[in-house]
């Protein structure tokens, strides 16, 4: 029966894993990567947040209400209303994703790096 105490390759696995896992604790255990003074949002994400949520709501603001102009639709009309509203939440939604993946490390400008 294997995974039993009785049997050797568990008696011989059972240290390995003990090893590991201790190793594993020292190693993360001593890592200290900032202190507890540090803030948790640096200046440079600061400036990224601010940044970013300006642009988003200048482009959504923009194509709410200049969308009926650039692309024809007649706001009388409900159907037209929701095309640009659909448009207004598809365009964040599409922000939201490029800012997911551009922002994973603030100083590295390169962003089709993946």
């Amino acid at each position: 029966m294997t995974g039993s105490r009785e049997d050797p390759e568990f008696l011989l696995s059972l240290p390995a894993l003990i090893l590991l896992s201790f190793s594993l604790f020292l190693s993360l255990s001593f890592y200290s990567s900032h202190s507890k003074a540090d803030p948790l949002i640096s200046l440079p994400m600061w400036k990224m947040v601010i940044g970013q949520a300006i642009f988003q709501i200048a482009v959504n603001l923009l194509l709410l209400y200049y969308a009926p102009v650039l692309f024809g639709l007649d706001m009388t009309q409900y159907e037209d209303q929701v095309i640009n509203r659909t448009l207004v939440f598809n365009t964040f939604i599409f922000m939201q994703v490029f800012n997911e993946i551009n922002s994973r490390k603030i100083d590295d400008c390169t962003i089709f790096l993946l």
